[in-house]
């Protein structure tokens, strides 16, 4: 052994493959989740278990550059490893891998940890973080340092990365790996976990296309117009042939609707599954809406997590298999451009467009990425009253019903309204924790059980809120379209074959509305929903809503929209003449502005008086957070404190994570005399 030791801590070449292979190893079992199944990748995929493994190496071998080439290497085995096991921890409550974009939200993972893990894995955690630290300070006074031979190690470590690139290379153009990724949970277990993860970090944005030019672009957009021009002759020629009832189809001239998108999280009819019984149905006003109005399933981007995405497919018409693998736009492109979306091509006519969210206004960065979408208005839930929360913690999506009335309400014109519930959320229980369940589940695994009887339940008071949602708007005075779909299916181990319909990316919409339109079912992907909902419409605003309209069934169409979709982000804007027309709104926070009208003293403390507070409201004096406790929308009380006068007193609007979403005006104190 010592004479192993003598030869090897001089050959740095065998040093890092002997890691490489160790630390990937464990990388894959934590992966997989199994020493088995971890073993078994190496055993039977020994050609892409070494591709991943000469990904570990490269990062291994080029620490004989540093002085402190030992404290280097080891830090490069804590970074595996500790992304292994953070993947294999996040694979405990959601099906996707974990990817590089996950770092770029981990604010938003904070703020939902305490649904995730107990208090006992909380610890566990820090415990496991702090000794880590220790361990790299004391690494880093301990071990010895050595200038390298930059000589002989600069050459050698060029030679490592070409053959890294060069293997890559190899790999794709065999097809042992792909370019991209349709299923990103599938690719992590079948190309494993350091290729896919090294695609999440360095993989953004649309790829430049092959044929992408002015000409192309100009091509695509005068087929656009061919194809519309022809299929509105062929509508012409139909609507003389036949008379349309006048109860069953929108016509043009009809005063506009407002629009209603609800995104309802996890929400599916769990009647797809396959040999699963239920003590009633679940979803029965869902169920009945399918059978009357325009529905279908609609294939989304994602499983068991992942809102944001399917969001963002449905408010911009893009798809996202052309983005990075495990790609968030909300946290990359639109933080930095605007794109165009419903909410621009409604505002075209006339529309104000509001979005409400009965969760954190920060979470995904909504706050400041929906002014890049062309939000006016965004309420999240700290600009919310009566919050009811169900076992987990989650805001129950009753409360939705009121926000929607009174967004609708709060204005002249007609509105696009889009809103992202919440109330259907994981982790679910393993253990029973809401004793008045009323719907019992047959069928499932024993160690699911539990926890899917909990989403059961959960999604049949969602599909109550449905159709109170429903009943209110039939009362409302104003014409209405409102748009329901699940944004995935919920976060439970669910295989394609488990399903009628085959497949774990398909959700379902259902169109309702008190217009008269006509019912016309069709399976649609999440890019092509609103260009669907604006046909029915009669209206033609936006590019990529005459696009889908008139391309979809063509064979080139995946290949085209790939191309706009570039040139519109990340190309020259060609299709726009060159510029991006659409610039940022002025995002109001709440339909209500918050504002305080008086400031009193009554013996001992101040009550801060004024409009619209919520229990996010918190007290600034001079830009000082001050202890208060919120009474009610019109009463915060002020204890143990003096005001001085002239102090300038500010509401301002904060998530349980501190983040501002917005402040009051100012209000200037004066003491006031008898």
């Amino acid at each position: 052994m010592k004479k192993f030791i003598n030869w090897i801590k001089d050959r740095h070449l065998a040093q890092s493959v002997m890691l490489s292979f160790a630390v990937y190893l464990v990388v894959e079992i934590l992966s997989r989740r199994s020493i088995f199944l971890g073993l078994q990748y190496l055993i039977f995929n020994p050609m892409l278990f070494l591709f991943n493994m000469t990904i570990v190496l490269f990062t291994y071998y080029i620490t004989c550059l540093f002085k402190r080439k030992y404290f280097t290497m080891l830090l490069v085995t804590i970074i595996w490893l500790g992304l292994g096991i953070t993947n294999c921890v996040v694979l405990g409550f959601r099906t996707t891998p974990l990817g590089a974009i996950d770092f770029k939200i981990v604010k938003s993972a904070l703020d939902i940890m305490p649904v995730y893990l107990n208090i006992f894995e909380m610890i566990l955690i820090g415990v496991s973080i702090v000794a880590t630290i220790i361990l790299i300070v004391y690494a880093f006074i301990k071990l010895p340092r050595r200038r390298p031979a930059y000589n002989k190690l600069i050459p050698s470590c060029l030679i490592i990365t070409v053959f890294t690139l060069v293997s890559s290379v190899f790999y794709k153009n065999m097809n042992i790996v792909p370019n991209s990724f349709k299923n990103i949970a599938d690719a992590y277990s079948d190309y494993g976990f350091a290729y896919c993860f090294t695609c999440t970090l360095v993989d953004r944005g649309i790829d430049e296309p092959e044929d992408y030019s002015k000409e192309a672009m100009k091509v695509i957009l005068s087929e656009i117009d061919e194809e519309e021009a022809n299929k509105n002759k062929l509508s012409e020629k139909d609507s003389n042939n036949k008379v349309l009832e006048e109860d069953t189809e929108y016509k043009a001239n009809t005063e506009h609707p407002n629009i209603l998108f609800l995104q309802l999280e996890s929400f599916f009819d769990v009647k797809h599954l396959k040999d699963v019984t239920f003590s009633s149905d679940p979803v029965p006003v869902f169920s009945h809406l399918k059978g009357t109005y325009s529905s279908g399933f609609l294939t989304v981007p994602t499983v068991g997590a992942g809102t944001a995405n399917t969001e963002f497919e449905i408010i911009t018409g893009m798809s996202l298999q052309f983005f990075g693998p495990g790609e968030y736009p909300y946290t990359t492109i639109l933080k930095s451009s605007t794109c165009e979306t419903i909410n621009y091509n409604l505002k075209e006519l006339g529309y104000k467009t509001q979005a409400i969210h009965n969760h954190k206004g920060g979470f995904y960065g909504r706050n400041e990425v929906y002014k890049q979408l062309g939000f006016d208005v965004f309420t999240p839930i700290e600009y919310m009253n009566n919050v009811e929360y169900n076992p987990l913690g989650w805001c129950k999506d009753c409360i939705l019903t009121n926000q929607i009335i009174k967004s609708l309400k709060s204005t002249e014109q007609r509105d696009l309204v889009y809103t992202i519930s919440v109330q259907g959320h994981g982790r679910y229980p393993s253990e029973v924790i809401d004793e008045n369940q009323s719907i019992t589940v047959e069928g499932v695994d024993e160690d699911v059980k539990v926890g899917f009887e909990y989403f059961v339940n959960q999604i049949n008071e969602m599909d109550d809120f449905i159709g109170s949602l429903i009943s209110t708007l039939e009362n409302f005075d104003e014409p209405v379209v409102l748009v329901m779909f699940g944004d995935h299916l919920p976060a439970f181990d669910i295989k394609q074959e488990q399903l009628d319909n085959n497949s774990i990316f398909q959700t379902e919409y259902v169109i309702w509305d008190n217009i008269g339109l006509k019912q016309e079912d069709k399976d649609i992907n999440a890019y092509q929903l609103t260009s669907n909902v604006m046909s029915k419409l009669n209206f033609d605003n936006g590019v990529l809503t005459r696009f889908h309209n008139v391309n979809s069934d063509n064979y080139n169409y995946l290949d085209k929209l790939q191309m706009l979709e570039h040139d519109m982000l990340y190309g020259d804007k060609i299709i726009y003449g060159g510029a991006n027309p659409y610039e940022p709104t002025n995002l109001q926070m709440g339909i209500n502005k918050i504002y305080i009208s008086d400031i009193s003293q009554i013996e001992d403390d101040i009550y801060v008086l004024g409009h619209n507070f919520t229990y996010w409201s918190e007290v600034y004096v001079n830009n000082k957070k001050k202890e208060a406790k919120y009474k009610d929308k019109n009463i915060i009380i002020l204890q143990d404190i003096e005001l001085e006068d002239g102090d300038i007193v500010t509401i301002n609007q904060e998530s349980d994570d501190w983040k501002i979403l917005g402040k009051s005006d100012e209000f200037v104190y004066k003491i006031k005399t008898e």
